[in-house]
């Protein structure tokens, strides 16, 4: 009886993963149009607690279900950013499940930041 109960704790812990295991993307766009993707090897800066010195416009604020850097980095290269300013970090429940007496809850952390590109060519800090 004992092993049919950690099975279904395990079943649980399984359809929990299997169903928030996508990388969901939610896009807000701040300039009108779509401007030229950079190349997949255009280095991308992240800024969290400080802003660039170089003059720069927002091009969407981006946020993503899952702390992916590199997933990041690729949106901002295919809506020719620069960079991403305001980079955090920030923790949510993605779902719980009754098993018996015992509640399983679940938690991810997510990651968002606002794409920006440099107004200039030679200035790009």
């Amino acid at each position: 009886m004992r092993l049919s109960h950690i099975g279904l704790i395990c079943l649980a812990i399984l359809m929990l993963f299997s169903v928030t295991s996508c990388t969901k993307v939610s896009k807000v766009q701040m300039l009108p149009g779509k401007l030229t993707s950079k190349s997949s090897d255009h280095p991308i800066q992240f800024f969290s607690t400080q802003t660039p010195n170089c003059p720069y416009e927002e091009i969407a604020m981006v946020s993503l279900s899952r702390n992916k850097a590199n997933k990041l980095r690729n949106i901002a290269r295919e809506m020719g950013g620069d960079a991403v300013v305001n980079v955090r970090i920030s923790g949510y429940s993605t779902g719980a499940v009754l098993v018996g007496n015992a509640v399983i809850k679940t938690y991810r952390n997510g990651l968002s930041g606002i794409v920006i590109r440099w107004l200039h060519e030679d200035c790009k800090e």
